[in-house]
């Protein structure tokens, strides 16, 4: 589901087809802020990127859709982070600083690092945009919406429903266990 067919699910369920596109964006923001707490240390969201730091650079910029940094190596060698008054003491390491990382020592060549990191849900913003959660738990996104919408009309009889219907199916994402290599249910197939 696009956030335009989200959109209009919304309104469709809130039997609101004059509510403005700009207070569903609102409830849609609202929820992925929601998804990035409930869902950063999600196997779906954790990603590999590599960059090559130009030489005598003191900072690696981050990139932008980073929430929680795994690691970050050279060659087969981890970096580790260490807190700012550890800066004189260190071997390889790095120190956060906003979304860069300082680097101790800086690199006196142009050095490829690589990053694993936990990453954000990929925000609906144009109306063809979607990403995984959007595409393959459509019902998550639309039953967040209609919570924030009960905040928004400040309709408490539904507010408590669509919040319980929310954090339900939030729980089941989470629980799914997908790329940790077990299993929720053993598997039983008649064609062995």
């Amino acid at each position: 589901m696009n956030k335009a067919e989200l959109t209009q699910a919304i309104k469709d369920y809130l039997n609101r087809p004059t509510m403005a596109d700009s207070v569903v964006s609102l409830f849609i923001a609202n929820v992925e802020g929601e998804l990035n707490r409930a869902l950063s240390e999600h196997p779906r969201n954790i990603k590999r990127t590599t960059y090559t730091q130009a030489a005598d650079t003191p900072l690696l910029p981050f990139p932008a859709d980073l929430i929680q940094l795994i690691s970050l190596w050279t060659d087969r060698i981890p970096w580790r982070q260490y807190p700012p008054d550890t800066r004189g003491r260190i071997d390889r390491g790095w120190i956060a600083r906003g979304m860069c990382a300082e680097l101790f020592p800086v690199p006196t060549v142009d050095t490829q690092f690589r990053l694993d990191y936990h990453a954000a849900i990929k925000p609906l913003v144009q109306t063809v945009d979607d990403n995984w959660v959007s595409l393959y738990f459509p019902d998550v996104y639309l039953y967040g919406c209609l919570k924030e919408a009960a905040v928004y009309l400040k309709d408490d009889a539904r507010l408590a429903a669509w919040t319980n219907e929310f954090m339900t199916r939030v729980g089941a994402l989470v629980g799914q266990g997908w790329n940790q290599n077990i299993a929720t249910a053993p598997r039983l197939s008649s064609a062995c």
